[in-house]
């Protein structure tokens, strides 16, 4: 794993850690009920668990290993899932397609959320490009939509 994607990931890691963090400790055990919906505090403890599990990973440079081949898991899929342990050339044929289906999803929901046009604020120009359509300002993530 490239030492700087590594580092890109293991920084997401710890602005998670600590926005999780912050958030129990700032929002009172009601207002976590009603925010949490079916969910409970356990389960963002939970969460928090598995990304400090990450983080001694990521400090031991094992993160994005493969458990299979002990080969390097794609990085763009682990910055898109921190927790992923195997190469995509490892997964079950049913696997696969659920990784597809998840992201053809996610390359839906992105593109409906980009605006059709740059926004207009006097004084800030900017700029932007979508790859998709030229009439739009803005490119959907590589990794959603799969162009290289």
């Amino acid at each position: 794993m490239e030492a700087i994607t590594l580092e890109r990931v293991r920084k997401g890691l710890l602005q998670k850690r600590g926005s999780l963090t912050a958030w129990l400790h700032a929002n009172p055990s009601r207002k976590k009920e009603i925010l949490l919906g079916p969910s409970t505090e356990r389960s963002v403890e939970a969460r928090l668990d598995v990304i400090d599990a990450a983080l001694l990973k990521a400090d031991a440079m094992t993160l994005g290993q493969c458990d299979i081949c002990h080969g390097e898991v794609d990085p763009e899929l682990l910055e898109v899932d921190y927790t992923t342990s195997v190469c995509i050339d490892h997964l079950s044929e049913e696997e696969r397609r659920h990784l597809e289906r998840e992201l053809e999803l996610a390359q839906r929901v992105q593109k409906m959320l980009l605006p059709a046009e740059a926004p207009r604020i006097p004084g800030l120009e900017v700029k932007a490009r979508n790859q998709w359509h030229q009439r739009c300002s803005f490119e959907t993530a590589r990794v959603i939509t799969g162009i290289p």
